[in-house]
């Protein structure tokens, strides 16, 4: 295969420009087509079964509906043969969520006076009944509640002299009413004020609001929805209640409803809430000012709101300079029919909120402890808190017993409210649900109460914990606290009383939620609408299914896919890679070396440029069945269709032919790599197979060797490393590390003249961990430098305590990493240990190991220091490395130890024994001492006695000792004549 340009480069990304719009996650255009014609005839094919079985197995039950003709929230007006309204909405939802029955109710509706609708339901010419009341009649079902309806009593906005709960003023006025029942309410507010009133009776409120508006009669009880810009409401009168109701004969409708609405409920909280909205659109009512409100309303003072900085419902827009979330809503909703003003403050405690001169403190449940403590007045209710206990999967909470409980660090309400009426609970306030839950799965908590509110629907939550059901959770009522201290109190309280008042709690239930980020999804949506339009659903299905998997193709690109290299990343193998890993396939990580140094040097263009470049060549040279993908900026994977070492190997020669070079226009690059190769990745998973090409790709790296292919001693070695890893350190501490001395022996005398310190790894439990296995991993990781300094300490520990005993000891050898040459203290170090033990230097030989000659300059310089300061000087395995004669030069060495190569059985030829004889010639002539290791045999030791050898060491003589065997061996008879 000839060299690929980058012309080439850019005609195959304009080929694969096309090709990747018809490809989701790496399934082909045709695949894909495939798939998709398969999907929607199977979709058109369920679309006729479904019509079919709705029209045969859906069982329609006509349920006759009694509605009074005065409520608005249902009108006559009729669009497209159905009934528009609140009522007629809200049964048809609840028809919705029948559940699996085949029984759906079709309502038709009829009208009447209240009256006449219970005498129909009596007779039997309808099922049920929209009532206010629950009438004291026998033969009735339970009722289905449906809403709460508030009572107003309202006025003209004409009339100018009626205030605000001036009741006397009210005395011997025209009150018009519609529903009898209210007579009962009219009594009730005679009876509280002292007062007379002409109650006039009109059919419906079409009629009682003309009257009203013409000042035929001066007050008229309206409910809160039917009033409007031309009224004004002068007191809050009783809420009722509007029921279905039917009789006890037909009570599995009320039962299946209310089945209904438990789901609906579970399914959509805010469905009711949005369907008085909908209605209900723009309908408020303004309430009159009382006298000494409208006094405090001319001074233009602003309230001060104060808020617990420890709540989630506000926060400060700076952008916009103001304050936003739910109760930011909330205090601009209660003061906005007034016209009032308003500051906000953000506080961490009550205290923090009156020093500020707070007028109010929003959020807050009534306590007669914080009444009394902090002079305030706590207004009606604003809303119910709405909350729920969670405790770990499957867990029984014993709430009677003393309970460690967590709450959230928004709920304040809760928190008072425990400490109030559960004061033998253990209270713990966290800052999230999620430590919440990590309290609980930690054993710390035995449940948690959340804010259904401000921490939504608990999805993820539910996923954790279990819902607990069988505990009544407290109705928590938020009210305001008014600060008494201040002299406008009393005005504000009552100024608040009536905003919360004339406010519906379905309203401020749809500020909360208007505040937050809706909780819907495509899956709910599918579900609310599905059983209502079952023909168009099927057909839009087939669409939303289009747009889905077009976002999701392209949510897979952007998860599974690089762009730019137009290739698989990492996410992509890890997910689908297993499905390619069969019998004869292979892993190959592919490594950029100095690809960061080229980003820094000629730009990040040109890496990214080299980076396309390398997986343009990847592809070209892979055979069809190849699997590419990109796992981090430097490394590509690849997975072979075979696992032949050849292939392997041929595969990988028509990489690196193209890959040896990179040029354009302006600059030229010559390419390094690193491969790891995993053979036969059948047997396990992707991730297994991928991290052994990556251990492969590893050892590359640090045998600095372009191909390496994975095996199991190369596993058993990292392995063995990574336990190494784990112990050294505290093997270091616990001096696991023991110094075993090998002697040195006079070739002419037989006497111990010295000895090398050489290590083991002696674990607690007795094994042996020797040289072989750890100090080749130390100099790799650099532990090495702590081993050779704890050695050093041992080697000048073991001579001054000789000395000490009157013993003029030999030298001892030891062993330095080549490492220590980078070290500037290096030197000085050595000195300060030596030091420490009042240790003279000539006692201690520094033995540095031939190879490290990699860099002399920085060596000589290392040796120079030691020489000055008065240390001995030795080569280590001269003859195996890279170093010259001229290095033996000069004043820097004082001995050398020829390797133990030129002794091994077979090696000690006419040639080798010539070579020794050199060095040893060459040695004494520059008067440094000759040490040959590995003497194993007498005819060695002849051969090097006759060479004039000055010192020999092997098995032949001894092997490494403990220290307390090698002062018998060498110091025995002085300790013997107490010398």
């Amino acid at each position: 295969m000839g060299k690929i340009t980058k012309t080439w480069i850019k005609r195959q990304k304009s080929k694969e420009a096309f090709q990747s719009l018809a490809c989701l996650g790496g399934i082909p255009l045709q695949a894909f087509q495939k798939v998709i014609i398969t999907f929607v005839l199977l979709l058109c094919f369920n679309f006729i079964v479904d019509c079919f079985a709705s029209e045969t197995n859906q069982i329609q039950h006509t349920i006759r509906i009694g509605c009074w003709d005065g409520i608005k929230y249902l009108s006559n007006e009729k669009i497209e043969g159905h009934h528009q309204g609140y009522i007629p909405d809200y049964l048809q939802e609840l028809n919705r969520f029948l559940g699996t029955s085949p029984v759906r109710y079709h309502f038709t509706y009829t009208f009447g006076t209240p009256e006449k609708l219970l005498q129909q339901l009596q007779d039997g010419s309808v099922d049920a009944i929209i009532g206010f009341a629950y009438p004291q009649t026998e033969g009735l079902a339970e009722p289905l509640k449906i809403m709460d309806v508030q009572l107003t009593l309202t006025t003209s906005k004409q009339n100018v002299g009626f205030f605000y709960k001036d009741g006397t003023s009210f005395h011997g006025k025209k009150i018009g009413y519609t529903m009898k029942s209210t007579l009962d309410i009219i009594n009730k507010y005679e009876e509280e004020n002292k007062i007379d009133l002409a109650p006039v009776y009109y059919n419906d409120t079409v009629s009682l609001k003309d009257a009203l508006s013409r000042n035929k009669v001066e007050f008229a009880i309206l409910p809160f929805y039917e009033n409007d810009d031309r009224f004004k409401v002068v007191d809050i009168l009783d809420t009722l209640e509007l029921f279905l109701i039917s009789k006890d004969t037909n009570q599995n409708l009320i039962k299946s409803l209310t089945q209904a609405k438990h789901k609906m409920q579970v399914a959509f909280p805010s469905f009711e809430v949005d369907l008085r909205k909908k209605h209900a659109k723009g309908i408020e009512y303004d309430l009159a000012n009382n006298r000494e409100e409208q006094e405090f309303l001319d001074t233009g003072s602003p309230i001060k709101f104060a808020v617990s900085n420890q709540t989630n419902l506000i926060q400060y827009d700076a952008k916009n300079e103001k304050y936003v979330g739910p109760y930011a809503a909330l205090i601009e909703y209660f003061t906005k029919a007034n016209g009032l003003s308003y500051e906000v403050l953000v506080t961490e405690t009550i205290s923090q909120a009156l020093e500020q001169e707070a007028d109010v403190l929003l959020g807050m449940i009534e306590s007669p402890q914080i009444e009394k403590q902090y002079n305030l007045v706590f207004t009606e209710p604003y809303m119910h808190g709405i909350y729920s206990y969670w405790a770990d999967k499957g867990k029984k909470v014993d709430f009677q017993r003393p309970n460690r409980v967590g709450s959230i660090h928004n709920l304040e309400t809760v928190d008072t409210y425990i400490q109030n009426y559960y004061p033998h609970w253990d209270l713990t306030i966290y800052d999230s649900p999620e430590s919440g839950i990590e309290a609980i799965k930690a054993g710390r908590a035995d449940f948690i109460i959340l804010d259904d509110i401000v921490d939504g629907a608990h999805q993820e939550i539910s996923e954790e914990l279990d819902r607990l059901y069988d505990f009544n959770v407290p109705q928590l009522d938020l009210s305001m606290g008014v600060n008494f201290s201040k002299s406008n109190g009393p005005v504000i309280l009552s100024l608040m009383d009536r905003a919360i008042m004339a406010a519906d709690s379905e309203k401020i239930g749809t500020i909360m939620l208007n505040n937050k980020l809706p909780n819907y999804n495509l899956q709910s949506l599918i579900d609310q609408y599905y059983q209502w339009f079952i023909w168009l659903c099927e057909f839009l299905f087939v669409v939303v299914l289009l747009i889905v998997m077009m976002h999701y193709r392209r949510l897979h690109r952007a998860a599974y896919f690089d762009k730019e290299l137009k290739m698989n990343n990492r996410n992509y193998l890890l997910r689908y890679g297993g499905k390619f890993c069969k019998e004869n396939t292979s892993i190959i990580v592919l490594d950029i070396a100095k690809l960061k140094q080229i980003n820094m040097l000629l730009g990040i263009h040109v890496g990214d440029d080299i980076r396309a470049y390398v997986a343009e060549v990847l592809k070209s040279c892979s055979d069809k069945g190849a699997i590419l993908a990109q796992t981090s900026s430097l490394n590509y994977v690849v997975i072979l269709p075979y696992a032949e070492e050849g292939k392997i190997r041929s595969y990988l020669q028509c990489v690196f032919s193209n890959l040896s070079e990179y040029k354009d226009e302006t600059v030229s690059v010559t390419l390094e790599f690193h491969v790891g190769v995993y053979q036969s990745c059948a047997q396990e998973d992707i991730q297994t197979n991928l991290g052994k090409a990556e251990l492969a790709l590893f050892e590359s790296k640090r045998q600095n060797i372009r191909v390496y292919f994975y095996s199991q001693d190369l596993k058993n070695r990292l392995l063995k490393e990574k336990m190494i890893d784990r112990k050294m350190q505290k093997a270091l501490e616990n001096e696991e590390f023991q110094m075993y001395l090998q002697p040195q022996y006079d070739s002419q005398t037989g006497e111990i003249s010295g000895a090398e310190a050489l290590v083991r790894w002696i674990e607690a439990d007795g094994n042996v961990i020797y040289p072989n296995e750890f100090i080749p991993y130390f100099e790799q990781n650099g532990f090495i430098l702590k081993l050779d300094d704890y050695m050093f300490e041992k080697a000048c520990k073991l001579q001054r305590s000789l000395l000490n005993r009157g013993i003029v000891p030999v030298p001892i050898a030891v062993n330095q990493s080549r490492q220590h040459s980078n070290d500037e203290n290096y030197s000085e170090r050595l000195k300060g240990i030596a030091d420490r033990y009042q240790m003279h230097y000539n006692l201690i030989e520094i033995e540095v190991t031939e190879y490290i000659y990699g860099n002399e300059k920085k060596v000589l310089e290392s040796i120079d220091n030691l020489k000055e300061i008065g240390f001995s000087v030795s080569i280590d395995d001269f003859g195996s490395g890279y170093s010259s004669l001229n290095m033996l030069g000069g004043k820097q060495v004082d001995c050398i130890k020829i390797d133990k190569q030129f002794l091994k059985e077979g090696l000690l030829t006419t040639k080798t024994k010539n070579v020794q004889k050199a060095i040893v010639s060459i040695a004494k002539s520059l008067n440094i001492q000759c040490v040959c290791e590995g003497v194993e045999t007498k005819e060695q030791v002849e051969f090097l006695q006759e060479i004039n050898c000055n010192y020999l060491q092997g098995f032949y003589f001894a092997k490494p000792m403990g220290v307390e065997e090698f002062i018998k061996a060498a110091y025995g008879t002085c300790l013997m004549k107490g010398k």
